[in-house]
């Protein structure tokens, strides 16, 4: 007991310490003299349209090699798919043509690019949750689609949850064509794609008393077939949510799935995939409104208990993206505070390398931001990023790009030669920010 109180103690140290840490980087950010450590994202104002906030993807829609926006809506003047050309044609300026306009007509959850009839035009799978739709917009090479097949997901199990939520597109029968993992109320549905834009359903599994929320597939346990992740919440109480692994057998299905507790029953998260910790396995990283578990793959498709990790004053950030972000060979994450607390902020948790994270850096947004996306845009080999208006912006707000560059950018250190965590005691330290050289 006593040694429980101690190590409470100093997480509650700890915590306060990084907590510093983190507002201290954000004042900085916040003056003007430190306003040239910014440019490694200087931002450009781009063209979109009202109210399109549910979703955004990047593709190249026209074949000119520059990477498009698809963006789709969930608002309440107007719902709908459009395509933003890009027509940067310099590595020091960017560009995007006005929005084409597809029509669709329903609420916009989630956008999938990929070639889904072999064609080499880039297509878009998206998912509808109000109105229970999966549908195919085939790309015409030219940034507009046309409405191909159209799919209904409505759960037979009692729920009062809208789906579906999110897909996870990859080939599971190893056909080479693209399929898409779909949860439909309590069931894991696996639509098999024939290679001309139609999908077929390959397997259904029943998980019972818990509601597939979010996918992400990856080859978890290196077979080279594909397997799924899904963060599940409870259909009914105690609400405890779980993150569930499956193995892919290489033919569509399934098969039964390992479970992981996590901390809490959020009301919004997201689910993703990359390599925390420089192993070269994809691991698994929860994020929950600024609450970041980290689940290492141990190369066999099993994973260790979470690591938990904070992000102060992020608590409205409710989508996440994972990249290497100031490209020292780590995976950082990166979320868009869309809502109360520090809205009009991006936010940046610098990662270590082993799963949790250095610090917290937040920097200010034009408009206030809503899902991002990330890719090189202007063709100079640097990670770039676009930002759609989050639906608690004002109607009318535009897209924001912020173009990466090399230098000069922000560096944070401490005086120490590792991390600090939040399960240490307390030990000197001091922070310095300047200017890469």
């Amino acid at each position: 007991m006593r040694i429980r109180k101690w190590r409470d103690k100093m997480t509650i140290r700890a915590i306060d310490r990084m907590r510093m840490v983190s507002i201290f980087v954000t004042l900085f950010l916040g003056c003007p003299a430190f306003a040239q450590m910014l440019p490694s994202f200087g931002f450009t104002r781009v063209a979109a349209p009202p109210n399109f906030y549910g979703a955004v993807a990047v593709g190249d829609f026209n074949d000119d090699g520059n990477l498009d926006i698809a963006t789709g809506s969930c608002g309440s003047v107007q719902a709908g798919f459009g395509i933003s050309l890009n027509t940067a044609r310099s590595t020091d300026s960017i560009a995007f043509g006005g929005p084409i306009l597809n029509p669709y007509p329903y609420c916009v959850q989630s956008i999938y690019v990929a070639d889904v009839n072999r064609d080499s035009r880039l297509d878009a799978i998206v998912s509808a949750d109000v109105e229970g739709k999966v549908t195919i917009l085939l790309g015409q090479g030219n940034g507009t689609v046309k409405k191909g097949a159209e799919y209904s997901i409505q759960p037979t199990d009692a729920t009062s949850y809208h789906w579906p939520k999110r897909l996870a597109v990859a080939d599971f029968d190893g056909d080479g064509n693209p399929d898409f993992a779909v949860g439909n109320g309590s069931r894991m549905d696996i639509w098999l794609g024939w290679g001309d834009g139609t999908f077929r359903i390959g397997s259904s599994q029943d998980l019972l008393t818990v509601l597939p929320w979010l996918l992400v597939a990856g080859d978890f346990n290196k077979d080279g077939i594909q397997d799924l992740a899904a963060f599940c919440r409870p259909s009914h109480t105690p609400w405890i949510s779980r993150v569930f692994v499956f193995d892919g057998h290489g033919d569509g299905t399934l098969a039964e799935p390992r479970r992981y507790e996590v901390a809490g029953d959020p009301s919004s998260a997201e689910l993703l995939a990359a390599d925390m910790n420089g192993d070269g396995e994809d691991d698994l990283i929860l994020w929950m409104s600024g609450q970041t578990e980290v689940y290492l793959n141990h190369g066999d498709g099993t994973f260790s208990p979470s690591v938990s990790s904070v992000c102060f004053g992020c608590s409205a950030a409710v989508f996440a993206v994972a990249a290497d972000i100031d490209a020292d060979g780590r995976t950082d994450l990166i979320s868009p505070n869309g809502g109360a607390g520090l809205s009009h902020w991006m936010h940046i948790m610098v990662g270590a390398g082993d799963g949790r994270f250095w610090s917290v850096l937040h920097f200010p947004s034009a408009t206030l931001p809503g899902r991002i996306a990330l890719g090189d845009f202007n063709g100079d080999r640097r990670l770039d990023m676009f930002a759609i208006p989050s639906s608690s912006g004002s109607p009318g707000e535009k897209a924001t790009v912020w173009l990466g560059k090399s230098a000069p950018h922000l560096v944070v250190s401490v005086t120490q030669d590792r991390p600090v965590y939040n399960d240490e005691p307390t030990m000197p330290f001091t922070v310095r920010i300047g200017n890469a050289p």
